[in-house]
């Protein structure tokens, strides 16, 4: 009995080492700075604090808006923590998000394939366009500095046009180790 009990004081239980949670009520500023484009071609302009009511949920998004077809590889939005990922650790996403498709901006269905991502490893499904999803994923990363890639697009029949929108809101990304 006492084996066992030493055996199990000894073992090293995973921990969290960071964790982000979105706060979109105030402007575009350096705390939400984290929350940045990524391969995108032109600009994608956020927009924080957007109160609009989106399938019932008000308040609080933040608003992303493209400039310019996207029409090479894959392009999306990132959460700039890289330096707070190792290899191994256990990347949990969770945020909702609304694309608004009501002007086709994103093509003629409302299935869009979105993935997110840690270091090339990928987990995505389709989300519904306007309608708000909930979208979670939990990817372990396979080396250090890995980036976060929260949403991005890359099929061809989902890549956002000049004008497409899309709204996050309770981002919550956890590392654990």
């Amino acid at each position: 009995m006492l084996g066992l009990g030493v055996n199990l004081a000894g073992r090293k239980g995973k921990r969290i080492v960071y964790k982000y949670v979105s706060d979109f009520s105030d402007s575009y500023d350096a705390a939400v700075d984290l929350i940045v484009a990524d391969s995108v071609q032109g600009t994608l302009t956020f927009t924080a604090n957007v109160d609009s009511t989106l399938d019932g949920e008000a308040n609080d998004w933040l608003k992303a808006e493209f400039d310019t077809n996207q029409t090479d590889g894959i392009s999306g939005v990132k959460l700039n923590i890289a330096d707070e990922i190792s290899n191994g650790d256990l990347i949990k996403i969770d945020y909702k998000i609304y694309i608004d498709n009501s002007s086709n901006k994103w093509g003629p269905n409302n299935n869009i394939f979105t993935s997110s991502s840690v270091g090339g490893i990928n987990s995505g499904g389709n989300v519904i366009a306007n309608q708000v999803s909930n979208v979670s994923r939990t990817i372990t990363a396979s080396a250090n500095n890995a980036g976060v890639v929260l949403a991005a697009w890359a099929v061809n029949e989902d890549k956002p046009e000049a004008g497409a929108i899309f709204y996050l809101k309770d981002v919550i990304v956890t590392v654990t180790r």
